[in-house]
């Protein structure tokens, strides 16, 4: 069901953003075929400048001036809130300004690069320049579950659509500038994850009935009651939800495959969903995504753990949870508070955010808002964690694009280039000066990205990748300018080019060469084969399962992976399972004979080889292997009550053995590992 609204009131008058623009047409730019040449992949760096046409210094929307992020991070941008101009102006249109006023400064053009790209800047609307209009809109996924999500571009029949995807404690609203810009090319939506922004409920979860906690009768606060609703009695605010939440979204309002594009936890999310419904999404970009999510266990991962846990996230909230909230809430839903958290995640203190500081103080406001954010505090973890999810989005072929902003103090660039060195294929681009919100502080500049990202896929690789068009000319660092205009400042985003490694996997129809190094390849096994594919007998794929079917291994990885399990020889006795290219150095390190050991395996040292499984691809299928192998060995009963394996328990060694054994046994089931080398060095009779 859909229910179409436009009757929202902030609870603050705020200044509408105004744009002016300079749009000329990047095709011929972008146009440039690779079909024949030798793909590769190039990171990405972006630093911003800026040069200023003509503003007052006293202007309350005055940008910072300065090339050098010790400017973008000088004292008087990052000065306290105490000391900070953190005001919002009700009723005026000077606009909301995060770290108060700067004076406008001017730069020399000394040392730019010889050539620029002019990319388009946002809709003009003050020159009739109109955006895509947005429609807000409502969908009941379930009786009491509603979802409020935005939409623009649906006249654009045919063009593929996007899905935006939120961080924690924003929504839809926060892709405003992504929806009115992209939704005059393509269709997008933008949706609210269940439990934060105008996807809150509509009715009391848990209420307190009069006179409970409340002499005059009141109920001030939602959720805060001794007994759930029926309609909640199952409900938590976790990421599994959220994930579930976007496939309905996408199988009944959207209706076809999409690309996903998610910010913060909006990205985790995107690559939860992705690995989860492969055959739903086209493509996945990653905006500063959070690489963790949740602190309780998963009870469908670890039953056993998460039964240490009476209460993970549902309703009612327990009395002592119920007083801690309502400590914590008072302080974060403080305004400024929110102010200081947008003061840290935003880089550029001069962008405006009145409308982003005006709905997230709304959203804290609505009396359903802090029992929803303890629940979302105390959700379990998802069933697959980060790093699993990318596996999976890798395994199906499932494109990725990274997009960080570097001056974020959350989600550092150094967890996006983990995200690049797991997925080298994947183009990454590094935004400086940006924060946690690159595609609120640079809209420009994700915008650009989005759209020559989405049309390199669309065309399978016959327009090149942005601003990696002329790779032919690049050897190995180049630089490159990205010139705009916003609110009459003309703006110039350097980039640096740097090499990384070649490119495969990024477009669906190239072909990838075995990965298997020279010396080691069998040469009976052909290049598309894969040693891990589900058996046959096997159920039906799941979250966390390998597709039945895949292309050929990504390339690019010319190192042996093996899968090892080495047991301890003096107390604590105990079994480790890892992966490594080097099993020789890798023992050594467990044996404190080298650094890089592992903590695990600190105790019981010397350590000594009982198993090596070798002949993977590459290190993904490793991983998926010793993920496997890990599961099904925690699963396992430590105790059978049978007493067969009691009975030779006199030989603990012999029996944690036994037990990664069996495990293996099950991993063979789900798994073809007719490639595989299983090589046991330990006798286990």
């Amino acid at each position: 069901m859909e229910i179409l609204s436009h009757n929202f009131a902030p609870c603050c008058r705020v200044a509408d953003t105004r744009w002016n623009s300079n749009n000329k047409d990047l095709n011929s730019r972008q146009a440039k075929l690779l079909g024949g040449k030798r793909s590769r992949v190039l990171l990405v760096r972006i630093h911003k400048r800026v040069q200023c046409a003509s503003l007052s210094a006293q202007s309350h929307l005055g940008p910072n001036h300065s090339g050098t992020n010790s400017i973008v991070k000088s004292s008087k941008a990052l000065q306290s809130s105490t000391n900070a101009d953190l005001k919002v102006f009700s009723g005026s249109h000077n606009g909301y300004v995060i770290g108060g006023e700067e004076d406008a400064r001017s730069i020399s053009e000394e040392g730019e690069s010889e050539a620029n790209v002019l990319i388009p800047a946002l809709p003009d609307e003050s020159n009739s320049e109109c955006g895509a209009p947005l429609s807000s809109c409502f969908w009941e996924w379930k009786p009491k579950l509603t979802v409020h999500y935005e939409k623009a571009g649906c006249e654009n029949v045919g063009s593929p659509p996007v899905l935006f995807l939120p961080g924690f404690g924003v929504g839809s609203f926060h892709y405003e500038k992504q929806l009115k810009d992209l939704g005059r090319d393509y269709r997008v939506w933008a949706l609210d994850f269940l439990g934060q922004g105008r996807s809150l409920p509509f009715e009391d979860p848990a209420p307190q009935y009069q006179g409970e906690n409340d002499p005059e009768g009141k109920e001030i606060v939602w959720g805060f009651g001794e007994e759930t609703e029926p309609w909640a009695s199952q409900l938590v605010y976790s990421i599994d939800l959220w994930r579930d939440q976007v496939q309905y979204f996408v199988e009944e309002v959207i209706g076809e495959p999409v690309y996903v594009v998610g910010n913060s936890l909006g990205g985790f999310v995107a690559l939860y969903f992705a690995a989860s419904n492969p055959h739903l999404v086209k493509g996945v970009t990653l905006l500063n995504a959070t690489p963790f999510w949740g602190f309780l266990p998963n009870p469908v991962r670890s039953p056993r753990l998460a039964r240490i846990f009476p209460w993970a996230g549902t309703f009612p909230l327990p009395s002592n949870v119920r007083k801690l909230t309502e400590l914590v809430w008072q302080k974060i839903s403080d305004p400024r508070s929110i102010a200081e958290v947008l003061k840290q995640v935003y880089a550029d203190h001069s962008t405006n955010v009145d409308k982003v500081f005006s709905r997230i103080l709304e959203t804290a406001e609505h009396p359903a808002a802090a029992a929803s954010f303890a629940s979302i505090m105390f959700a379990p973890q998802g069933q697959l964690s980060f790093n699993e999810a990318l596996s999976g989005c890798r395994k199906n072929n499932i494109p990725v694009c990274l997009v960080y902003g570097k001056e974020d103090p959350w989600v550092k660039p150094v967890w996006g280039l983990q995200v690049k060195r797991q997925v080298p294929e994947a183009p990454y681009y590094e935004i400086s000066p940006a924060g946690h919100c690159p595609h609120d502080e640079v809209p420009e500049v994700v915008n650009y990205l989005l759209r020559g990202w989405i049309k390199n896929l669309e065309s399978q690789g016959s327009v090149a990748l942005p601003l990696l068009d002329d790779l032919d000319t690049i050897q190995h660092t180049a630089a490159k300018d990205l010139e705009f205009v916003r609110d009459g400042t003309k703006r110039s985003v350097e980039i640096d080019l740097k090499m990384t490694r070649r490119l495969s996997g990024t477009f669906r129809s190239i072909k990838h060469p075995s990965s298997i190094s020279t010396k080691t390849k069998d040469p009976s096994r052909s290049p598309s084969s894969s040693p891990l594919k589900l058996s046959q007998s096997s159920p039906p794929a799941s979250a966390s399962a390998i597709s039945r079917t895949r292309s050929e291994p990504i390339s690019g990885d010319s190192r042996t992976w093996c899968v090892y399990l080495i047991l301890s020889t003096n107390p604590p006795i105990k079994t480790y399972v890892g992966v490594t290219t080097d099993f020789h150095r890798r023992l050594k390190q467990h044996n404190g004979e080298l650094n890089g050991g592992a903590k695990a395996s600190r105790a019981g040292q010397p350590w000594v080889c009982a198993c090596l499984v070798q002949g993977f691809m590459d290190r993904s299928e490793a991983c998926v292997f010793e993920s496997k192998w890990k599961s099904f060995s925690r699963k396992l009963p430590r105790r059978r009550s049978s007493g067969d394996i009691e009975k030779q328990a006199e030989d603990i060694s012999r029996l944690l053995l036994q037990r990664r054994q069996m495990a293996l046994d099950r991993v063979k089931g789900a798994l073809d590992c007719s490639l595989l080398k299983i090589d046991w060095k330990l006798n286990l009779t």
